[in-house]
Order: structure tokens, then sequence, then C-alpha cells
């Protein structure tokens, strides 16, 4: 069954697949990445791209430039972040030729980190000349190093991946050309979630997505290697999700929904690796893992600028426009809190009916509030609630609050400076 994701920008990307002679590599490698399916024999020579998504070009990010001057010996050079590093073999120039590498933006919408553009561009050799990129965890983020891939920029500005050979001693990627361009690594593949940090006791979705954007087999057509289609896993090629921690998991096919528990556990409980296997059709095992970290956040008060006291946020509600948070009863206790606001983003100073502050330090209580000496009238504190985020992004909202004079429950006309500061899973 196909699911097509229109949301995501790469899901109108068409990688042009050409083939080359796959470069060897100084220890155990594997054939059979994003550009080179299981394929034992390809053509050896580049094929022309095909359709593809056209790019600007990458500008210079200020990085100094590698250079050195190559000749018919044959030779090599590392770019200045040691990312990057080209093999000349003996023969492939005739001449003397100044060979540089340039980091630069990177344009590809599957790239990761920086491109690179190797010059002279254009350039080409008698004999294959090999390119390897230096790969790291946080590269991968997630994707098995064989699910990554090597692509230049042709001269119509699209982006063409080619055969790669995956060194997981090394820890290179490593291809073969007859040419120079803009290069750079995308993930073949790769595992993603609408959160990786999730409030206790909520839900996240995790998806698995492979080469040019999602889990869509690479087939060989008119002699090159071409995705099928931009869609989401055929859900029999996901043969399985496991999880290593604590929360619950319900995986079936391409996608999985994991809740996290109702507490932020430590290690090892915290985070839960998330993992799918899959084994597409042109063969091999690969095994995409995600980290999913439980946030439980927190509310602190704190009175005439003491030690802080935690406590334990339940959660923010919002009903007929009036949002409010507080705490979970301490057994044996009065200690805890209870506040409201009104609105958004921004400070809203304490009133009487919307912005109010209820507290308890389990000896005494507090309000945004107060009654002068000698006076009856009940007055709002000066200070306010402070929000800085409503969880449009994690589902948490962020604050603090300050009254400079919170009445005291047992003589209202006493004073003191009361604080808080929190983040609160937001309910609906």
């Amino acid at each position: 069954m196909k699911r097509t994701i229109c949301f995501l920008s790469a899901c109108t990307l068409y990688f042009a697949i050409s083939c080359s002679k796959p470069a060897k590599t100084d220890g155990p490698g594997e054939p059979g990445g994003p550009g080179n399916p299981g394929n034992p024999n390809p053509p050896a020579q580049e094929q022309p791209a095909g359709e593809g998504v056209k790019a600007d070009a990458g500008t210079p990010d200020g990085t100094p430039k590698a250079e050195k001057i190559i000749g018919a010996a044959g030779g090599n050079l590392t770019s200045n972040d040691g990312k990057v590093k080209v093999t000349i073999p003996a023969g492939a120039l005739s001449a003397n030729q100044t060979i540089g590498i340039q980091r630069i933006s990177n344009t590809n919408p599957l790239g990761t980190e920086h491109a690179y553009r190797i010059t002279p561009h254009g350039q080409r050799f008698t004999k294959p000349v090999e390119l390897a990129f230096q790969y790291d965890n946080a590269l991968l983020d997630g994707t098995p190093p064989h699910g990554m891939g090597i692509a230049y920029q042709d001269d119509k500005g699209m982006w063409v991946a080619l055969p790669a050979e995956v060194n997981t001693t090394a820890k290179t990627i490593t291809v073969a050309t007859t040419h120079f361009s803009d290069w750079d690594v995308f993930r073949g593949m790769s595992i993603a979630a609408t959160m990786k940090k999730v409030p206790a006791s909520l839900t996240t979705l995790i998806m698995v997505f492979d080469d040019n954007n999602l889990l869509a087999p690479l087939v060989p057509k008119n002699g090159r290697y071409i995705p099928k289609d931009k869609n989401l896993a055929d859900d029999e090629y996901l043969v399985g999700w496991t999880k290593n921690g604590a929360g619950m998991l319900n995986g079936a096919g391409s996608q999985a929904y994991y809740t996290a528990p109702n507490e932020a556990l430590g290690p090892p409980q915290n985070p839960a690796t998330i993992t799918a296997e899959y084994r597409p059709p042109s063969g091999g095992v690969y095994m995409l893992a995600i980290e999913i970290t439980t946030e439980k956040g927190f509310l602190d008060i704190r009175i005439n600028d003491g030690a802080w006291i935690k406590l334990e946020p339940v959660n923010a509600t919002l009903i007929d426009g009036l949002w409010s948070v507080s705490t979970h009863q301490v057994p044996n206790s009065q200690k805890g809190i209870t506040f409201f606001w009104r609105g958004g983003k921004g400070s809203h100073n304490f009133d009487l009916t919307s912005n109010i502050v209820l507290a308890h330090d389990g000896v005494t209580g507090y309000a945004s509030s107060y009654t002068p000496p000698n006076g009856n009238e009940v007055i709002p504190s000066p200070g306010a609630i402070t929000i800085t985020d409503l969880g449009e992004k994690d589902f948490f909202v962020d604050g603090t609050f300050v009254a400079y004079k919170a009445g005291v429950q047992s003589d209202n006309s006493k004073t003191v400076k009361l604080e808080g500061r929190f983040r609160v899973v937001k309910r609906w």
C-alpha cells in the first residue's frame, strides 16, 4: 500500500541515478547503497542525467580553500575540514594541474551539512578519480551507513546520484568519477519523528524514508537506476519495529507510533531507541534507529529570593480563552500552586479576574493580590505572568511569573515577593 506525504518538500525530488564502476576502498566495503542497489555490474561510464530538480549553485561559506598541484604521477588532496579526500591515480592527468576543494552551501534538497566544489570545474580525467567523504554519527542521524549516497550537480543544475561504496571501518563513503563538479553526501534512507522530545504520556509518529525521498525501491530503467515513486514504503518491506527503553510502541509497515511513559525516567530507560528493520526487494537488511526522549517538564516557586521549591506540574489547559496550570497535590500537605492567565505569548499583568496566582509552600499560602494596611480594598500585585512559548513546536508551555507584593494568607496586608518558573505540557 502506498501513501503520499505531500507536505514534505522533498516529495517533488527526482534524482537521476547514473551508474559507474564502484570505487575501491582500503578496507571492507559493500556496494549497494542508494545509487547501486545490488547491481553487481553497473555500466562503466556515467550516464547522462535524467529528470531532476534544478537548484542554484552553492556559494563558498568562508572556509579556506584547499589547493595542490598534481601531475601525471597522481596524488591526493584533503579538504581543510578533513571531510573530503580526492585521490588521483597515476596517468589520470597528462600535465600538472591545480586541484582545489572549496566548501560551499548545500542546495541538494536531500543533502547533509555542506557541499564541496572540487576544481577545476568540469575537469575530465582519463582514469577514474576517487572521492571519499568522511562520515560520523551526527551526519548519519539514524541512517545506516549503507543508506547514504553521493551526488553531484551537473551543468543544468540537477543533482545526480552516483553508485557509492561504504567502508564502515574507515567511516567513508566513496565514489569514482571522471569529472569534477559540486558534490555532497545525502541520506538515501532516513528515519524521522514528528517529535524527538515527547512530553510524558504523549505520542509521536515515526516514519521511514528511502533514497531520493521515501522508501521507494530503485528499479532499472533504460540502463539507469531511478526511483519508482516518491511514497512511503510498501508495508511488506518494513519487516519489524523494536524498542529499547520505556514507553509503548505500535509499528506497522513504514510508520509507527511511540507513546512516552507517564514519567521521564533515567538511563537506560530514557531516551528510548526505536529501530525499524527494512529489507528492500533489491537486497540487504537496513536497521534505521532513532532516539526519542521523554520530557516531564517542571514548575518551581520561591519566596523572597529564597531557594527554589520544586513542584509537580499537571498540565496547561485552555477553556474559553482562559489558560490554567496546576500541580499535583502533595500527600499530607497543602503545598501546590494554581495560576491562570488570559492571552497568548507575552506578559500579562496581574488582575483580580483572569491573571491570578495562588500558591502554597507547605506552610503558608500566597496570592497575587493584597490589602494595604488600614485598607479594605484588594489590589492586584505589581508583576505579571510571562509566557515565552505556547507549545507551537513541542507541546510545552514555557514561562515565568513574579508578584512583587504577593499577599500572605494569614494576613493579606503582609506581602512577599513570589516567583515562579515553569515548563508544562499543553492540553486542550
